[in-house]
C-alpha cells in the first residue's frame, strides 16, 4: 500500500506539471497571436491597402487639375504617413528572412516614390506635359517594386499568424490523457484497496478523485473554449484576408483608370490593366465573390452588399467614361472620372472603398474579441491545474496512512 500510494501521488504530480506546461504553453501562443501576430499582420495590410490607395490618389489628384484637390492631397498624405508607421510597427517585430527583405524594400523605394510624385506635380502644376510622364513612373514603381512586396510580406506575416492560431487551438491530448489516466489509477485504487479493507469509501482518496476529477474537467473545458473562440478568430483573420485582396484591387484599378486618362492617347495598357483587374474582382470565382462567401456575419454582410453592388455601378459607369473618352470627348470622360459628373466613377469607387474599409475593421474587430476570449479562457490555468492536483497527492497519503496503521 506504501508503495502504491507513492506511484499514485506520483501520477497525481506528474499529470499536474504536465496539465500546468500545457496551459502555460497555451497560453503564450495565444499571447503571440494576440500581442504579436495580430499587430504585425494588421501592419502588413495597412502597408499594402495604404500604399495602394496613395498610388490611385496622386492618379486621381493628378487628373484633377493643375492644383491638386485638398482632400485628395490630404488623403495622400494620410496615406504615406500609414504606409511609414506600418512599416515601423512590421520591422519591429518582424524575424529575419523573406519578411524583413520585403520591408527594406518598401522603405528604400517609399522615399523614391514620393519624391517622383512630388517632382508630377511641380511639372503639373506649371503645365508642362511631363508631369503625367513622372506619374507613370512614380506608378510603374509601385506596382513593380513595392506592391509586390507589400503583398509578400503580407503573404508572410497571414502566414505566421496562421500557424500560431493552429498551435493554439491544438489540444494536447497528452496532458487530459495524463489526467485521465490518474483519474483511472483512483479508481481502481479505490475498488483495491476496498476489497483489502472491507471499507467501501476511503476519505482521503475521494477527496483525491475529486480534485482530480476538477482539474481534468477543468483543463478539457477551458481547451474547448479556447479551441472554439480561437477557430472563431480564424475566421475573423480569413474574413480581413478576404476583403482586402477585394479592397486593394478596386484601389488598384481606380488607379488604372486615373491612368489611361492620364496617358491622353497611350493609355490603351492601362485600360487593359482596368479590365484585368475587373476580371479578377468578377465571377464565382473571383474576389468579390470570395469576399461575400466571407461575410457570414450580420455585420459584415450588408458592408459587402454594398461594395458590390457599388462595383457594378462602377463598371457600368467606367463604360461610359470609355465611350466618352474613345469618342474623342476627353473632357466628358475627366468629369466622369473625378466626379465632376455625377454619373461619374468617383461616387461609387469611394463607396467600395469605404464599405470593404468597414468590413476589414469590423472583422478585425471580431479576431481581437474571439482571440481574447481564447486567452482568458486558459487565464489561471496553470495555477488551477497545479493547485488541484498537488492536493490530490497530498490527499493520497491521507486515504492511505490509516490504512497503513492499521497493519502496522
Amino acid at each position: 500500500m506504501t508503495a502504491l500510494a507513492a506511484v499514485l501521488a506520483l501520477l497525481c504530480l506528474v499529470s499536474g506539471l504536465v496539465g500546468a506546461l500545457d496551459v502555460q504553453h497555451r497560453r503564450a501562443a495565444l499571447d503571440d497571436v494576440l500581442l504579436r501576430g495580430g499587430p504585425l499582420t494588421g501592419a502588413a495590410l495597412e502597408s499594402y491597402q495604404s500604399i495602394s490607395d496613395a498610388n490611385a490618389t496622386a492618379a486621381g489628384a493628378f487628373l484633377a487639375g493643375d492644383v491638386d484637390p485638398p482632400q485628395l492631397r490630404d488623403r495622400y498624405r494620410t496615406n504615406i504617413a500609414e504606409a511609414s508607421a506600418a512599416l515601423g510597427t512590421a520591422a519591429s517585430g518582424a524575424p529575419d528572412g523573406e519578411s524583413a527583405e520585403a520591408i527594406t524594400r518598401i522603405t528604400t523605394h517609399l522615399p523614391v516614390y514620393t519624391g517622383i510624385i512630388e517632382t508630377a506635380r511641380t511639372l503639373n502644376r506649371q503645365g508642362l506635359p511631363q508631369g503625367a510622364s513622372y506619374l507613370r513612373e512614380a506608378s510603374a514603381l509601385a506596382h513593380t517594386i513595392m506592391l509586390p512586396a507589400a503583398e509578400e510580406l503580407l503573404r508572410q506575416e497571414n502566414a505566421r499568424l496562421a500557424a500560431a492560431q493552429d498551435e493554439a487551438a491544438a489540444v494536447d491530448w497528452v496532458a487530459l490523457g495524463a489526467g485521465l489516466l490518474a483519474l483511472a489509477a483512483l479508481i481502481a485504487a479505490q475498488v483495491h484497496l476496498a476489497r483489502g479493507t472491507r471499507r467501501i469509501f476511503n476519505r482521503g482518496l475521494l477527496a483525491t478523485t475529486a480534485c482530480v476529477l476538477a482539474a481534468v474537467t477543468w483543463l478539457a473545458v477551458a481547451s474547448i473554449s479556447a479551441v472554439a473562440h480561437s477557430a472563431t478568430a480564424r475566421e475573423g483573420t480569413a474574413q480581413v484576408e478576404a476583403f482586402a485582396n477585394a479592397r486593394v484591387m478596386a484601389l488598384q484599378a481606380r488607379a488604372d483608370e486615373s491612368l489611361s486618362l492620364v496617358s491622353r492617347g497611350s493609355g490603351r495598357p492601362y485600360e487593359l490593366a482596368f479590365a484585368d483587374k475587373a476580371g479578377k474582382l468578377n465571377g464565382d470565382q473571383g474576389l468579390f465573390a470570395v469576399a461575400e462567401n466571407a461575410a457570414t456575419g450580420d455585420r459584415t454582410r450588408p458592408a459587402v452588399d454594398q461594395a458590390v453592388q457599388a462595383w457594378r455601378q462602377w463598371q457600368d459607369n467606367h463604360r461610359d467614361l470609355r465611350g466618352a473618352d474613345d469618342s474623342g470627348d476627353y473632357n466628358l470622360a475627366v468629369r466622369l472620372a473625378t466626379g465632376a459628373d455625377p454619373k461619374g466613377t468617383a461616387e461609387p469607387s469611394t463607396v467600395v472603398d469605404q464599405e470593404l474599409a468597414t468590413a476589414i475593421g469590423l472583422a478585425t474587430e471580431r479576431f481581437e474579441a474571439e482571440s481574447r476570449l481564447a486567452r482568458d479562457a486558459m487565464a489561471n490555468g496553470e495555477l488551477v491545474v497545479g493547485v488541484l492536483m498537488g492536493l490530490a497527492a497530498l490527499a493520497v497519503g491521507f486515504g492511505y496512512a490509516p490504512r497503513i496503521r492499521e497493519f502496522r
